[in-house]
C-alpha cells in the first residue's frame, strides 16, 4: 500500500516538459506570445504618450486670466510681520487673498486690509498670530480692481501699520 501511494519522479528532462502545464523556454509557442505582448504593449505606451503630451499642451490653455502677488513685510511696530496678498482677475470674476503672520501679539484682534487706500476687509487674527481674509466676486462680495503698483496696507482697529507691501 505504501508503494502505491508515492510516484516516481520523472526521469528525464524531457518527460518533466511533458508533465507541467508551463511552457519551456525552448517552446515556440511561449516565444511567439512573448513576442505578440510586446506587439501589444507598443501600441498602448504610444497612444499613453500621445495622451499625456495632449494633457500637457491643453493645461496651460485653461490657465486664464491675471494673477498678481504682494510679499507683505512686517512695519516698526511689528517688524516680525510677514504676509502676501493675491489678486486673480479672470473676466468679470475677481479675487482678493491676503494673510499675515507672526503677529501673536494681536492674536483676537480685528486687521483690517486696504488696497491702494480702499478698505477690502477685515480679518481676525487667531491665537497663533496669523490672520486671513478672502474675498471673491462669486460668492457676491466686493471685490476692488487691483494693478501693478498698487500697495497694501494691514492695520489695527486703532490704525497702527502692522504689514504693508505693493503689487
Amino acid at each position: 500500500m505504501a508503494a502505491a501511494a508515492t510516484t516516481a519522479a520523472p526521469a528525464t528532462a524531457a518527460t518533466a516538459a511533458a508533465t507541467t502545464d508551463l511552457p519551456s523556454a525552448n517552446d515556440d509557442t511561449y516565444e511567439r506570445g512573448t513576442t505578440m505582448t510586446l506587439k501589444t504593449l507598443k501600441p498602448i505606451a504610444t497612444l499613453a504618450a500621445i495622451l499625456t503630451a495632449t494633457a500637457v499642451v491643453a493645461a496651460p490653455a485653461q490657465a486664464r486670466g491675471t494673477t498678481i502677488t504682494a510679499t507683505l513685510h512686517g512695519a516698526a511696530a511689528f517688524p516680525n510681520a510677514t504676509g502676501s496678498a493675491k489678486f486673480k482677475k479672470d473676466g468679470a470674476k475677481r479675487e482678493f487673498e491676503a494673510q499675515v503672520e507672526h503677529v501673536r501679539s494681536l492674536a483676537g484682534k480685528r486687521l483690517t486690509v486696504f488696497v491702494h487706500g480702499t478698505k477690502v476687509g477685515t480679518m481676525l487674527v487667531g491665537g497663533l498670530g496669523n490672520a486671513h481674509l478672502n474675498r471673491s466676486t462669486e460668492l457676491g462680495q466686493a471685490v476692488p480692481q487691483v494693478t501693478a503698483g498698487n500697495r497694501v496696507n494691514v492695520r489695527t482697529a486703532a490704525g497702527a501699520l502692522v504689514a504693508t507691501g505693493k503689487f
